[in-house]
């Protein structure tokens, strides 16, 4: 276990590595190589990339007679190299092409990029190229934020040639970029005139949050741009990666996209997450990628509506569809003419899309003050499935309504009843249940269940299967 001091001195490095990387001195030079152009300085990203043979950018070319043993393209070749190396591969103009681009401390040969391609290759006969820029990656963010656009005109180039050497269409290819990996492909899809989609995966918010538009990943980059949006609240060092600003065509804000069912982006966990290998700091960023992969071959569909904000979807406001259709989160966002902000909910584990219900608890009259969390269950006939009502700590109060919309896997059966339980935080250790509304946000259909003011003690669960009596 992590003891309090070690936390605290984790804590305060990861802080002075964050704080040197954004209050640095500013470097007001410019940088020039001589076949990518010049790179400056600005007064919100105070320092120049690295050299393009320290980053170190790879194209990884995959196709399903290549899945495991890719031909391997270092940017800095001539492109005469490139033209040789593409010759000797299995990259085919008939094929729509996928490019896929890590982001800030990662790589692209290992972990869920991998994934990705082997999702891609397993649903159909794709091109796959892996942008592996792993060492441009990994200096403090402010360092890896400028490389980023280093990497994007090497993407850019590599993607013209692919246009005018092996006959590839912009128009069918698409580029999936996962935080700063994000930037990177729109920026690189902005250099090539009618490529097709950009997908950007919690966009990284430091820096880019404040550079214009041509800097960053916007809807103006390709044909079609989808944003999916997972922890866009404020950067704070162990949370908020991600943008909340709506940049696409469609913007996806899973979970109200601040933070995700299921993670706890908060000092201690983040710093056990660097400990043990993982994910606890970049949790919610990281479900981007999750959902994404999840949805590429899924049956179940991340089906989403357009609300004003997400505090009107959890009431449970937002059940319409445009005429339109209901876009769908992820590899299939592009199948909709629908244009705004999107919502919907996730389970907590994978796998994460789910069947949606608003529920609606009804605290009794009996006078209480607590705060606290809340967990549903929800009970079919042959089997339950749980999920996550309260994600943060809330009030109870006698009279008051709670309204949550949930994901649960489907469940068999029609939902027959509701277990609560509630994990007391502050004030009472208990609260009185009088009734619960369960509506299924498909269907809309709609049950209630009779509390009848039955004391729920913390941590422990009470079943509510009653149709009467309230």
């Amino acid at each position: 276990m992590v003891s309090t001091v070690t936390t605290k001195l984790l804590f305060c490095s990861v802080v002075i590595f964050f704080s040197v990387s954004v209050s640095g001195q500013s470097e007001t030079t410019t940088k020039c190589f001589d076949d990518l152009g010049c790179f400056s300085t600005n007064h919100i990203l105070h320092r120049l990339p690295m050299d393009p043979e320290e980053i170190g950018t790879e194209f990884h070319l995959y196709t399903r007679l290549s899945a495991d043993d890719p031909v391997v393209i270092n940017a800095t070749l001539h492109e005469s190299a490139w033209r040789t190396l593409l010759s000797a591969s299995d990259v085919n103009s008939q094929r729509d092409t996928k490019f896929i681009t890590h982001g800030w401390t990662d790589q692209g040969g290992k972990g869920w990029v991998i994934e990705m391609k082997d999702e891609y290759l397993k649903k159909g006969d794709y091109n796959v190229i892996v942008v592996d820029w792993r060492h441009g990656a990994a200096p403090m963010i402010d360092k890896a934020a400028a490389n980023t656009f280093v990497v994007s005109v090497q993407l850019s180039k590599f993607m013209q040639v692919l246009q005018i050497e092996a006959g590839l269409d912009p128009a069918k290819m698409h580029l999936i970029g996962h935080s700063l990996g994000a930037h990177v492909s729109g920026n690189a899809a902005h250099k090539v005139a009618g490529t097709g989609r950009v997908t950007g995966l919690d966009p990284a918010e430091p820096y880019f949050v404040h550079l214009d538009n041509d800097m960053r990943l916007d809807k103006s980059d390709a044909v079609f741009v989808d944003i999916m949006h997972t922890d866009g609240e404020a950067f704070a060092v162990t949370k908020g990666y991600g943008m909340a600003d709506a940049l696409g065509d469609v913007d996806f804000y899973p979970n109200g996209g601040i933070d995700q069912p299921g993670c706890v982006d908060d000092v201690r966990a983040g710093i056990f997450g660097l400990l043990t290998g993982g994910n606890g700091l970049q949790c919610s960023h990281s479900r981007a990628h999750m959902y994404f992969i999840e949805s590429i071959n899924s049956h179940c569909k991340f089906r989403s509506r357009p609300c004003a904000d997400w505090g009107t979807y959890e009431r449970g406001d937002c059940h319409t569809c445009p005429s339109s259709g209901c876009p769908v989160m992820g590899d299939e966002a592009d199948k909709t003419s629908a244009r705004g902000s999107f919502y919907l909910t996730t389970t907590p584990t994978a796998p994460f899309c789910g069947q949606e219900y608003h529920v609606q608890v009804k605290l009794s009259d009996t006078p209480v003050h607590a705060n606290g969390r809340l967990n549903i269950t929800l009970l079919g006939e042959n089997d339950s499935q749980e999920g996550e009502f309260s994600r943060d700590n809330e009030d109870f109060r006698a009279n008051e309504t709670l309204s949550h919309v949930i994901a649960v896997n489907k469940l068999h059966g029609a939902v027959h009843g509701v277990r609560l339980k509630y994990h007391s935080h502050s004030g009472d250790t208990h609260v009185f249940i009088h009734r619960v509304f369960v509506e299924d946000l498909d269907t809309e259909t709609r049950l209630v269940f009779c509390g009848q003011d039955t004391e729920l003690d913390s941590n422990h669960a009470v079943d509510f299967t009653s149709r009467t009596g309230c």
